[in-house]
């Protein structure tokens, strides 16, 4: 606790706490230093006590929590290990927050994070609630553009552009 108040106040630096997921065990006093949290694979945890919602417990103690994943195998399997948190009482909401506004807000980005006019958005649709089994991408839109549009959406999407 004393480095992460020596970080913030002596030397005025936005601290984030990275690769967290075993500190949970400090989560009050991680939230009382008012210090975001960074979690990657896995979100629920397997201890002698039995499992651990480790977003949950972050969470619960007042944490700002923020997701990340690594490129490669992770970042494919992103949806899935969602899709256990969320199974395991992690909020599907929470999840999009953390991945989204929440890192924006933290790394000081501007338009991005959240859907409104004038942000910069990429966007990725599904055929059911995100993040859940069984819920398929349908759709990523990068920049304005289709890069991926299952076959049952691209006559919705084109009868959509030739409105315009």
């Amino acid at each position: 606790n004393l480095v992460l108040e020596v970080a913030k106040k002596e030397y005025d630096l936005d601290v984030v706490l990275g690769a967290a997921g075993t500190a949970y065990e400090a989560a009050k006093a991680i939230a009382e230093a008012d210090v975001p949290v960074l979690l990657g694979s896995p979100l629920v945890i397997s201890t002698s006590d039995g499992p651990v919602n480790v977003f949950g417990e972050f969470r619960t103690a007042g944490c700002r929590v923020l997701l990340r994943t690594s490129v490669g195998a992770e970042a494919a399997s992103l949806p899935t290990v969602m899709a256990h948190a969320v199974t395991r009482g992690v909020g599907s909401g929470e999840i999009l927050r953390a991945l989204t506004s929440d890192m924006v807000d933290v790394m000081h980005l501007e338009n991005m994070g959240e859907l409104v006019p004038g942000n910069d958005a990429d966007l990725t649709l599904f055929d059911g609630p995100p993040f859940y089994p069984g819920s398929e991408v349908v759709g990523v839109m990068i920049q304005g553009d289709w890069v991926y549009l299952d076959r049952r959406y691209r006559k919705l999407a084109s009868a959509s552009e030739d409105k315009e």
